[in-house]
């Protein structure tokens, strides 16, 4: 239960530095660059530590490419959607895409899922237009399209979930690289990745300066050295909550702690937003967030 609660923790304090992060625009993109840097090096000190090697497989540069050039693209996505929904609701709908996975596993590996994952997985969907209900509101009140956060949650729901489709494809693959080979080319991608997308977040970041100039007015400079800090304590608790989770895995039954993490992290990140991040939200959005939490322990069941 200590590695449970540990990866709870690093979870928890990875949202919400990435959510102090995105206080600042200057800075947000320098803190996720940062973050996926550390955690590659994480990765290969691990990878090293523990076989003494890495380990070159197609299969692992391949599907742990993949994984980690989508995570700069959610972290993209996570720029818009927590400045429409705040961190609950983007946290929220980053977890609708584990129905890619349960699906594709049914499809492709013929796992026939129990009868609690499917009532989960109908429940998901129902709780899916809930959640979005006050960021779309949001969105329409900045003059956006209509079909911009609905659009948002598309994206979510297929990079997260073919992410995590690759990350199933690897293990089921049972080649010679280990899972922390794996992570060493994910955050490697990752790293990558942001370097070819910084263009593009440079526009993104200077486009919300511009369309809010008196805000941008009461912030002081931006502060790069705080930012690289907060980068590296985002990168650390990145890979350490995913490390205390293959922890609690190798002790503890999956159908105990998917179910637990996912309804427990869904109700602390909630309850920091109304209390740390003063983030409002309607009876609509509330009853979507628990309905979501619901559906994740059924379906993990």
């Amino acid at each position: 239960m200590f590695f449970v609660i540990g990866h709870l923790i690093g979870k928890l304090s990875f949202t919400n530095l990435a959510r102090y992060a995105r206080n600042d625009t200057r800075t947000y993109f320098l803190v996720g660059g940062t973050n996926y840097c550390i955690a590659m090096c994480a990765a290969i000190i691990w990878a090293l530590l523990s076989r003494g090697e890495i380990v070159f497989e197609w299969p692992a540069i391949l599907l742990g490419a993949y994984e980690g050039f989508q995570y700069q693209i959610m972290f993209i996505v996570l720029f818009a959607t927590i400045s429409l929904g705040g961190m609950a609701v983007a946290s929220t709908i980053n977890h609708f895409s584990i129905i890619v996975p349960v699906i594709a596993s049914m499809v492709l590996w013929g796992e026939v899922p129990p009868t609690a994952r499917i009532i989960g997985t109908i429940v998901i969907l129902i709780s899916m237009p809930l959640v979005g209900l006050d960021a779309q509101r949001r969105a329409r009140s900045r003059g956006m399209s209509s079909f911009a956060f609905p659009a948002l949650m598309a994206v979510s729901f297929v990079m997260l979930g073919t992410g995590q489709l690759a990350a199933k494809a690897f293990v089921e693959l049972r080649v010679d690289s280990a899972p922390a080979d794996y992570a060493v080319f994910l955050f490697a991608a990752a790293t990558l990745s942001t370097l070819l997308t910084w263009p593009l977040v440079v526009r993104l970041a200077n486009r919300e300066i511009a369309s809010d100039k008196i805000k941008w007015r009461k912030l002081q400079s931006a502060n790069r050295r705080l930012a690289i800090f907060v980068g590296i304590m985002l990168g650390l608790s990145n890979f350490i909550q995913n490390i205390l989770l293959v922890e609690a895995l190798a002790i503890l039954p999956a159908t105990l702690i998917f179910p637990l993490t996912a309804a427990s992290f869904l109700l602390l990140v909630t309850l920091a937003d109304i209390v740390i991040w003063k983030q409002k939200f309607s009876s609509a959005t509330v009853t979507g967030i628990a309905l979501a939490g619901v559906g994740l322990v059924l379906i993990n069941i």
